[in-house]
């Protein structure tokens, strides 16, 4: 329950900022060229809340938490409550009308910089890019890579923590370009097209064949979670579980690859148990995990804190460090963002797979606020970059099929008859109602 309310509060808070700062551009723009706002909604609906100020702006907030938006001054409208035509948004030419379109994905852009800018200036805490094994027969291994290796960086760029090499490395192959990587015995190229984009939905970097140093986590189990066939079998915490039918396990990473690959089976279990080995047989659930069926045991390791603080590193940046750092990050998520939508359209990506509505970013803002604010907090500047690519599509109805028709009547010199507009508001209306209609039941088939 507590979980439950978490991941509530996290993405309220999170949709809240994103969609107001969203449409705060849109406001201040349209508002310095004059144009009037009749209503700026957070959410859709029948507003629960709502407030007019001096300028006759209703300010709302509506139950359905799937976006917002602004009501600028129209004609037809202007007509009805007997304003100036020079208020409305017809009255202004392609070039203010392009602006106003720009200025919301824009401030989503300003606000994941900001926020990204005060992550980094606070320091950040994280694992080591540091190998821990290398899979023989993958291009890792090929490239020359091994155990122990730390990776400084990745095609230029400094590495310190394993997140920021893994996501060079997802980079890389987004942009389809050759992955160099520099460790303290030299460098490895594995060469571009070697590993295709498709593979980073299989696990990344495991797919190239490299595993993070993960001694840390102990095979002595730390929980057993009831209900669960551990449970059933008789498994304890403490117990350590040394073979799975014929497979002797060296690590914890073992340990999940080997229940993980057997769902549905029953199987012997080899536990050392105090000072005495016993044998155990369990039937591995199968749970399907992002569109895959693996086996799950039902127990959680322990750690050795010791280990851990040798593998941590922490990153500390200057204000001027933070600024430049953040906006290299903004412009590569900004980068990334265009990457995934484009080889989800090109079917490279599954879309089932990569794309999730209010119940997946819901989850996503929960395990991020239970991983810390900061996390929380970088969570929220990726979410804000995505509404700003994602609005960006020149889609009629978002603010990327608004900005091609001001593009549009720009070069032939007239606007396009309302009649058109018309046309193409219901279209893009009926694809952007039928689009959200299937992410979220895909959110809720995933649940």
């Amino acid at each position: 329950m507590m979980t439950f309310l978490i991941a509530l509060v996290a993405f309220l808070a999170m949709l809240l900022l994103v969609v107001a700062v969203h449409e705060w551009g849109h406001y201040i723009a349209a508002r310095f060229f004059g144009v009037r706002v009749l209503r700026f909604s957070v959410g859709f609906g029948k507003p629960f809340y709502s407030k007019t100020d001096a300028a006759g702006t209703e300010w709302a907030l509506a139950p359905i938490p799937l976006g917002g938006y602004v009501h600028l001054l129209d004609k037809n409208t202007a007509k009805k409550m007997n304003l100036a035509p020079e208020l409305t948004m017809e009255a202004q030419n392609n070039w203010r009308r392009f602006v106003i379109y720009v200025a919301g994905p824009l401030a989503n852009v300003v606000l994941s910089f900001i926020i990204l800018t005060g992550v980094l200036s606070a320091g950040e805490i994280g694992i080591t890019a540091r190998i821990g094994k290398i899979q023989e027969g993958t291009v890792a291994a090929n490239a020359g890579l091994s155990a122990g290796d730390e990776i400084i960086r990745v095609n230029g760029e400094d590495t310190p923590l394993w997140r920021q090499a893994v996501i060079a490395m997802v980079d890389a192959t987004l942009g389809e370009k050759e992955i160099y990587i520099e460790t303290a015995t030299g460098g490895h190229s594995i060469a571009k097209g070697t590993v295709l984009p498709e593979a980073i939905e299989d696990g990344f970097p495991q797919a190239l064949g490299i595993y993070p140093d993960l001694n840390y986590i102990t095979q002595t189990i730390n929980a057993v979670i009831e209900g669960t066939p551990a449970a059933a079998a008789g498994v304890q915490k403490g117990d350590v579980i040394v073979a799975i039918n014929d497979n002797v396990l060296e690590s914890w990473r073992d340990t999940a690859e080997v229940l993980s690959a057997l769902p549905g089976q029953t199987v012997e279990l080899i536990i050392w148990r105090g000072e005495t080995y016993l044998t155990l047989v369990a039937t591995i659930a199968a749970t399907e995990v992002e569109g895959r069926v693996v086996g799950q045991l039902g127990i959680s390791p322990s750690f050795d804190r010791n280990k851990l603080r040798t593998l941590l590193v922490t990153v500390h940046l200057g204000t001027g460090g933070a600024l430049l750092a953040a906006g290299g990050q903004t412009i590569k998520d900004i980068s990334r963002t265009f990457q995934f939508l484009t080889h989800i359209i090109s079917g490279n990506l599954s879309f089932e797979k990569n794309i999730s509505g209010p119940v997946g970013m819901a989850r996503g803002a929960g395990i991020a606020a239970e991983a810390g604010w900061l996390s929380w907090w970088r969570f929220v500047a990726l979410i804000s970059i995505s509404l700003a690519v994602i609005n960006l599509l020149p889609l009629p109805v978002l603010d990327g099929g608004h900005i091609v028709i001001c593009v549009v009547q720009a070069l032939i010199r007239r606007p396009l008859p309302d009649a058109a507009l018309a046309i193409i508001e219901r279209i893009g209306a009926a694809l952007l109602f039928g689009l959200m209609f299937v992410v979220i039941a895909l959110d809720l088939i995933k649940l």
